[in-house]
């Protein structure tokens, strides 16, 4: 081996030797935010990271059935994110699973007097999740430059997506649809459950 490798290799011990640790608290989050809300929780993050040297705040993004399945396995042995930011539906699954701590146990009362009450999740005397938005509702978007005017019926609505559901190069397949969703998820089916009266579960 030539000198000047030895050389090298010895910079690189001795640099790995007196690097010095990384003494900040590491604070992990896990989150399932989109677009333009994921960057302005990533400028946030960063924000916050400039006016708090001693901490480093870290984010990863999970979808929502890996968030939850992962946390669990990982909080199991004792590892996975500090915080999740995530819907409410994954707290019975983490209280039951005991992989998470009530907030009540490390918050002071105060801070629960910042949120609204419909935002502040509790479940078997404890609290258990505070939340920054309230409802997740669903909305029928339209492109103004083909709808003049919205439907205002479910047959308006059948109607004006025939129309604009087209195959514009005549190859036999669909270029445009007059309506989409994500019909995979139920969580988009709800307004034609509940607009023809059903509901997604029963009085038992």
């Amino acid at each position: 081996m030539s000198a000047v490798r030895l050389a090298v290799l010895a910079l690189v011990f001795l640099g790995a030797c007196t690097r010095s640790p990384d003494r900040r608290v590491h604070i992990r989050i896990w989150h399932q935010k989109i677009g333009g809300e994921r960057d302005l929780f990533q400028e946030k993050i960063r924000e916050y990271n400039r006016e708090h040297p001693a901490t480093l705040v870290e984010s990863l993004y999970k979808e929502n059935e890996e968030l939850r399945n992962l946390y669990v396995i990982a909080a199991v042995a004792g590892q996975g994110p500090d915080l999740i930011y995530g819907p409410s539906d994954n707290v019975g699954v983490f209280v039951t699973t005991q992989t998470i701590l009530p907030l009540d146990s490390v918050l002071p009362e105060s801070v629960f007097q910042e949120f609204a009450p419909q935002g502040v999740v509790a479940w078997k005397g404890s609290r258990w999740l505070l939340a920054d938005q309230i409802g997740n509702h669903l909305a029928l978007v339209y492109d103004k430059a083909k709808v003049a005017n919205p439907p205002a019926t479910l047959s308006q609505l059948i109607e004006v997506a025939r129309s604009l559901t087209r195959d514009l190069n005549g190859d036999g397949k669909m270029d445009e649809y007059g309506l989409t969703w994500n019909y995979r998820e139920p969580f988009f089916f709800i307004p034609f459950l509940t607009g023809f009266g059903g509901w997604v579960i029963d009085e038992a």
